[in-house]
């Protein structure tokens, strides 16, 4: 019965978007008095999602501070962490943000955050394309420049505002 359909990147933030709002609609005494508020829900929902991407891009950092790193380990971490930050990303910005910029300007699209927007996004597309490029062509491989890529997530602000 299943067995036609495909996992595709879209269907899995689909679905991970559908669990959310499920979770949402069906569990309102999940969340603390305080937390009723649909501000504070967006947080509570993005929270982990935070989590699991800053644990991601350490594991991808410390592999990246060997004195060795293994291309067959960092490459899988570096390919699954720009998949589900872009996944999370878009979410954000088609759903969350939305949201959010009803109360808080910073979020609303304005040129200022539409410019930062555009950076993020090519910094993680760039680290998205050189991963595969150096899985398939290992003599391409160059450790300051893949940690430089890794790094400019942080600097262009993808990593940095997961602690929010």
């Amino acid at each position: 019965m299943f067995t036609k359909f495909k996992f595709t990147t879209r269907s899995m933030i689909f679905a991970v978007f559908l669990i959310l709002s499920i979770i949402v609609a069906i569990a309102p005494t999940m969340y603390k008095a305080a937390s009723r508020n649909p501000y504070n829900k967006c947080y509570d929902g993005m929270r982990w999602f935070h989590s699991h991407l800053r644990v991601k891009w350490t594991d991808i950092r410390s592999e990246l501070a060997r004195e060795k790193p293994s291309i067959q380990k960092l490459i899988p971490l570096i390919v699954d962490l720009t998949r589900h930050l872009g996944g999370h990303h878009r979410i954000e910005e088609g759903a969350v943000f939305p949201l959010l910029a009803q109360r808080l300007p910073q979020f609303a699209h304005r040129a200022e955050h539409e410019k930062e927007q555009q950076v993020m996004h090519r910094a993680l597309t760039d680290l998205e394309g050189y991963a595969p490029y150096v899985l398939h062509r290992p003599s391409t491989w160059s450790k300051p420049e893949m940690s430089s890529l890794v790094d400019s997530l942080h600097r262009e602000g993808l990593i940095s505002s997961l602690g929010s």
